[in-house]
C-alpha cells in the first residue's frame, strides 16, 4: 500500500511541478517496488519502477535550474540522468518497440550533456538498425543537424 500511496503522491507532485519533491517521492518509489520485486510479491508493479524512473530521467533533464532545486552540482547530475537511464535499460530489451525511442532519448541526453561523439554514435546505430521506426527519421535528422553545426564551424571567426 504504501509503494502505491507514494507512486500517487510522486505523479502529484509532478502535476504540481514541485521537482524536488518528484525526485525524492519517484526515489522512494523505485526503492519500495524493487523491494517487493526481490521479495517476490505479488504486488510487485515492473510498470511503476519504470514509470518512476522516465519521472526520474525527465525531472533530471528538465532545465539547468534542476541541479538548483536539487541542491546538487552538474556533473553529479550529469551522473544522476546517466544513473537512471541506465537503471531504466534494463526494463526494455532491445527487442521491444520501446528500445529504438529509449536509444534516441539516449542519444539526445548525450549530446545536451555535450558528448556529441557519443550521441552521434547512437544516431548512427538507431538509423542502421531501426530502418523502419519512426525514430530512425528522428535520428537521420539529427545527424543532419550534427552534419549542420560541423559545416557552420568552417564559417566561425578564427577557424
Amino acid at each position: 500500500q504504501r509503494a502505491y500511496a507514494t507512486y500517487f503522491l510522486a505523479r502529484d507532485a509532478e502535476q504540481r511541478k514541485d521537482i524536488a519533491a518528484a525526485y525524492q517521492l519517484n526515489r522512494k518509489v523505485v526503492e519500495l517496488f524493487t523491494r517487493l520485486h526481490d521479495e517476490r510479491s505479488d504486488k510487485a508493479d515492473p510498470q511503476r519502477i519504470k514509470d518512476a524512473m522516465l519521472a526520474l530521467m525527465d525531472i533530471c533533464e528538465v532545465g539547468n535550474r534542476v541541479p538548483e532545486a536539487l541542491q546538487l552540482p552538474d556533473d553529479l547530475q550529469r551522473g544522476l540522468i546517466l544513473q537512471w537511464l541506465a537503471r531504466y535499460n534494463a526494463f526494455v530489451p532491445q527487442n521491444s518497440p520501446e528500445y529504438p525511442g529509449l536509444r534516441f532519448r539516449e542519444a539526445r541526453l548525450y549530446r545536451k550533456l555535450g558528448d556529441a561523439t557519443r550521441a552521434q554514435m547512437l544516431l548512427e546505430a538507431i538509423v542502421r538498425d531501426y530502418k523502419d521506426s519512426p525514430f530512425a527519421q528522428a535520428a537521420a535528422a539529427e545527424l543532419r543537424t550534427f552534419a549542420v553545426s560541423r559545416d557552420l564551424q568552417s564559417f566561425m571567426p578564427g577557424n
